[in-house]
């Protein structure tokens, strides 16, 4: 025999529905009303018979923000533009999107995140904040128990934007930024002068000037990677893929002038 879902009131606009089956974990939920609780114990009591019934407690009680937060704890961490990712995710997380519970997030509500996003940020940097939100979203479906029919994120179409760039700074342009980030000592009174406070900085921006290097790749630099007297730094894992050496990088010295500290 079958057990029938069990329905009660629990007090005023508070019906619960209550759902146990041999061989599957008990299904509980609370509704506002008596025929919102008999439909859905319908709906699971059929999937229940058709043997496709998954259990929807996890996305019923999570919010957008935890898988956010898990995401940057397990994944993030293994990319090899993890800075930059955890950073992006950081930021996503404060939307209030992001304090919804994952199963009531639709198509709908990205799409209208992407409008938003639109009217303040360059369609490029919309498209990576959905694809974030997609990688996070499959991530919970396939390994962390979170079941939703389909990606939300999935389904919503990316802004097109073009924002190839072929240009390079002029010799004056190039001079101004360096001259903007030479190193300044502390004053006598603790201030600094209008300049960098950071040795590293300008080294750094000279050696992407020079060799075209993206900040990630500056990044995961080590000093086995460099080799002084040929003047190379091997990138052992570009952005696609390739093994790559840059040679003739720039010869730049910092602050004292000490050989090895070059870049």
């Amino acid at each position: 025999m079958v057990e029938m879902a069990t329905i009660r009131n629990r007090g005023e606009y508070q019906w619960e529905a209550q759902i146990r089956r041999k061989g599957y974990p008990a299904q509980r939920k609370t509704f506002e009303s008596k025929s919102d609780a008999q439909a859905w114990a319908r709906m699971i009591e059929s999937e229940i018979d058709r043997g496709i019934f998954v259990s929807r407690v996890e996305a019923e009680r999570t919010a957008f923000y935890q898988l956010i937060d898990r995401y940057i704890s397990e994944i993030a961490p293994k990319h090899k533009g993890a800075y930059s990712e955890i950073k992006r995710l950081e930021a996503l997380k404060r939307h209030p999107l992001a304090t919804r519970i994952v199963a009531t997030l639709t198509s709908s509500d990205f799409a209208r995140y992407r409008d938003e996003r639109l009217k303040i940020r360059k369609g490029n940097t919309v498209k990576r904040e959905l694809a974030l939100f997609q990688c996070v979203i499959e991530v919970a479906r396939r390994e962390w128990g979170i079941h939703l029919a389909e990606n939300p994120v999935r389904m919503v179409s990316r802004p097109s934007y073009n924002d190839e760039r072929s240009r390079r700074l002029d010799p004056i342009e190039e001079q101004y930024i360096l001259n903007a980030l030479e190193l300044r000592e502390r004053r006598a009174d603790g201030t600094y002068a209008d300049a960098s406070h950071n040795p590293w900085i300008r080294p750094i921006v000279q050696l992407a000037i020079e060799t075209a290097m993206r900040r990630g790749e500056i990044f995961e630099l080590r000093w086995k990677h460099v080799n002084l007297d040929r003047r190379t730094a091997h990138l052992s894992a570009t952005k696609n893929a390739l093994f790559s050496t840059l040679a003739n990088a720039a010869n730049v010295t910092c602050k004292g002038g000490n050989p090895k500290k070059v870049i």
